[in-house]
């Protein structure tokens, strides 16, 4: 990941770029519009789902709530286990924007995926602050499941 300065004018960021996960209690677009996504692919490529081959969704949800956590000024807004999914809200430390997170669990075959979006709600740009949030949650779920970070 580059600094603020190199980051592309973009304002929301998923793991996900075709199908990425939806909001329920947010104003963000249902999908990230084609021009996000190049920049997605060019800026933020180590910005994966994680996979959990042969997981259990029931537990793979508790642990992607617990990695929550380490998200520091985020809040849980929304939840629905049974549809694997989480929605927060998170405020910046400095200036207390509000950021929108949407976390999905779901079985693909016999494995548990997690895809994460994170969208700004002000401006066009992020300063990369979504894609930090999400290598940060990653990195904590990824802990917290056993993996390491290049799974």
């Amino acid at each position: 990941m580059g600094s603020a300065f190199s980051a592309p004018v973009i304002n929301d960021v998923s793991t996900c770029l075709e199908g990425a996960p939806s909001y329920k209690n947010s104003q963000h677009a249902p999908e990230l519009p084609e021009n996000f996504k190049k920049a997605i692919i060019k800026h933020y490529p180590h910005l994966k789902p994680v996979v959990v081959p042969g997981g259990h969704l029931e537990d793979v949800f508790a642990a992607a709530k617990k990695a929550t956590e380490q998200l520091r000024g985020a809040r849980i807004v929304y939840e629905d286990e049974h549809g694997g999914v989480l929605e927060l809200v998170d405020v910046t430390p400095l200036l207390k924007f509000k950021d929108d997170v949407v976390i999905r669990v779901q079985q693909k075959g016999g494995d548990v995926v997690v895809d994460v979006r994170s969208a700004s709600r002000l401006g066009k740009g992020d300063l990369g602050a979504n894609a930090a949030r999400i290598a940060k949650y990653l990195a904590a779920l990824r802990a917290l499941l056993g993996q390491s970070n290049d799974s």
